[in-house]
């Protein structure tokens, strides 16, 4: 059976929607398949202008959908695409926060057609943490039609709701699902060579570095992360900002270590307002972007690191250990949370 029996959340709230929606599932041992069909009477309207992946999709129509692989409301995984294939996805936290620097292992196609546009999703079972113990997961969607302003959901439609992890259906049926051998290494090596022979210089100045990355399932709802020499070159840049107040600027983390199990790390404080908690940051007692920088916001090499986390049980774990290195006149550090 489809989850069809969207409602309304805006303009008319608790109203059927004017565009159907119907969401189907399948799963094989190591993935889970979506079949996503938007009906649209008038196609040729459909807005899908956004192509950069995990950009926000204010202006374009789209399908959003939120997975909580231990059914416990704590936390999930987000995810959204618009009829032109964009694809998003970040964590999501309890308080309605996300982190769209996490980059997930899933693929998708979209087909438009007389009847509207369609989606075929993959997603592998290695690309999440869960329980394997359950058999059912909770599940949430919502789908936007921008030119009528018409946000419908499956669950969770009421205007102080919407799609957060506190308010999801249930996906039955889950069993027998591997993650795999649970193991993911990814090694690099560096090496430069430098010479000046025009110039009368004869020496010759070699370079070389090499490290590794290394992440294991313990459990399936537990995964392990070791760092040796880390190397950041693959992240992505920040973007560029203009500060005119007295007061730092927090750029969001997106080193691939610091973003596993991220969650478990946010100890920040959220203002709150009378429809629930809001993007601002009151109080952020520990932020890992200051992890890897001197006493004058200077770079600093990691040596190593080695971090946990996850579920146990009911309790959710994150312990995380961070050697840095010396750098001219600053001494190495040793960081733990």
């Amino acid at each position: 059976m489809p989850a069809k029996d969207f409602v309304q959340q805006i303009p008319v709230n608790g109203s059927e929607p004017t565009e159907k929606t119907e969401v189907r599932f399948l799963y094989t041992s190591d993935a889970i398949y979506m079949g996503v069909t938007c009906y649209d009477d008038e196609p040729e309207k459909m807005l899908g202008n956004t192509m950069k992946r995990d950009e926000g999709l204010r202006s374009d129509d789209r399908f959003m959908w939120i997975l909580d692989t231990f059914a416990d409301a704590r936390n999930g995984y987000f995810f959204e695409m618009n009829p032109s294939g964009l694809m998003a996805d970040s964590l999501m936290s309890p308080q309605g926060q996300t982190n769209r620097d996490w980059d997930g292992i899933w693929n998708a196609r979209v087909r438009r057609s007389e009847i509207g546009w369609t989606i075929e999703i993959e997603l592998p079972f290695r690309s999440f943490n869960f329980n394997p113990n359950l058999e059912s997961w909770g599940v949430n969607f919502q789908r936007t039609v921008r030119r009528k302003n018409e946000e419908s959901l499956w669950m969770g439609w009421g205007l102080n709701q919407g799609l957060r992890i506190q308010y999801t259906g249930q996906l039955r049926g889950i069993t027998n699902v591997s993650q795999g051998h649970g193991l993911d290494v990814r090694p690099y090596a560096v090496a430069s060579s430098a010479a000046s022979p025009g110039r009368g210089r004869t020496e010759t100045n070699n370079d070389a570095a090499f490290g590794v990355d290394a992440y294991y399932s313990v459990t399936p709802a537990l995964r392990a992360n070791l760092t040796v020499n880390t190397d950041f070159a693959q992240t992505e840049v920040d973007q560029r900002q203009v500060n005119l107040t007295q007061y730092s600027l927090f750029f969001p983390e997106k080193r691939g270590f610091f973003l596993e199990g991220a969650s478990n790390f946010d100890f920040a404080s959220y203002e709150s307002n009378n429809f629930g908690p809001s993007r601002n940051v009151a109080v952020v007692p520990f932020f890992t972007r200051r992890i890897g920088l001197d006493a004058n916001g200077d770079p600093q090499k990691i040596e190593y690191g080695v971090k946990l986390n996850g579920t146990a049980g009911r309790q959710d774990i994150g312990v995380m250990h961070i050697r840095t290195g010396e750098e001219g006149t600053e001494p190495g550090e040793e960081i733990s949370a």
